[in-house]
């Protein structure tokens, strides 16, 4: 075995709730080379083997260095429609290239991913540091198309400090009707420093979509365990951000 990990488990704790359980397995684990071919089996293996020939052709279009197969992730207990997960690395990908991707769910989840994309990155044109991830979720309700689509959107990146990062957040929150306060609520739960003080608290913003259920909005908030990455921009008016 040559991968960082073989297995991840996340609990999932909701109040007055049993807790779920997410595994991720890492198919990379018998190494890169075979990692299309173990998510095949694996889709295989929990019936959905029907799926593969799409998800191949229009999520991976690229290969296996630039659309690269990162997780396959089960949703364990007391969920409404168990779930199995195929995520994928978009390396170096425009927000437009990713419409690809999202149109593999029935209806009309792609009309959002591009303007969701473009209030996260900003002006960013590629993902090129951290890559635009997309998650592909299947249930029984259909056995050959993902009943859900997560796009993952690194908003460390293309962003100066986690100020940027918070207004960015909030925008999408009041664009989808959601509660920005959310945000605010979480970050103070999480450090004491001022946003404008560092970059990369706040990770990933993403845009969850699924065929029977509204959309919704996550916010990614990562421990600064062992330090604070210093903001990268020393002028923001000169760069660009101040409000």
């Amino acid at each position: 075995m040559d991968a960082r990990f073989a297995l991840w488990c996340a609990m999932d704790l909701r109040q007055d709730l049993p807790a779920g359980v997410k595994v991720y397995a890492n198919p990379q684990a018998h190494g890169r080379e075979r990692s299309a071919q173990v998510t095949e089996e694996a889709l295989d293996r929990f019936g959905f083997g029907g799926a593969w020939p799409a998800l191949r052709e229009r999520a991976m279009p690229r290969g296996p260095d630039r659309d690269e197969i990162l997780f396959f992730a089960l949703d364990l207990g007391s969920w409404h429609t168990p779930r199995v997960k195929v995520y994928v690395a978009h390396h170096d990908i425009t927000a437009a290239e990713a419409h690809t991707v999202s149109h593999l769910p029935p209806g009309e989840p792609a009309e959002r991913v591009g303007e969701f994309c473009g209030v996260v990155a900003g002006d960013a044109e590629h993902f090129v540091h951290r890559p635009l991830v997309s998650c592909l979720s299947y249930t029984e309700r259909d056995r050959t198309r993902p009943s859900g689509y997560t796009v993952h959107v690194p908003v460390r990146d293309p962003t100066p400090d986690d100020e940027v990062a918070r207004d960015r957040a909030t925008a999408v929150l009041r664009r989808h009707g959601m509660d920005p306060g959310a945000v605010d609520s979480a970050w103070a739960a999480m450090t004491s420093r001022r946003p404008r003080d560092g970059v990369g608290l706040i990770a990933y913003v993403s845009l969850v979509q699924s065929t029977w259920q509204p959309p919704r909005v996550n916010v990614y908030f990562s421990p600064e365990a062992y330090a604070v990455r210093p903001p990268r921009a020393t002028n923001r008016v000169q760069e660009g951000w101040a409000r």
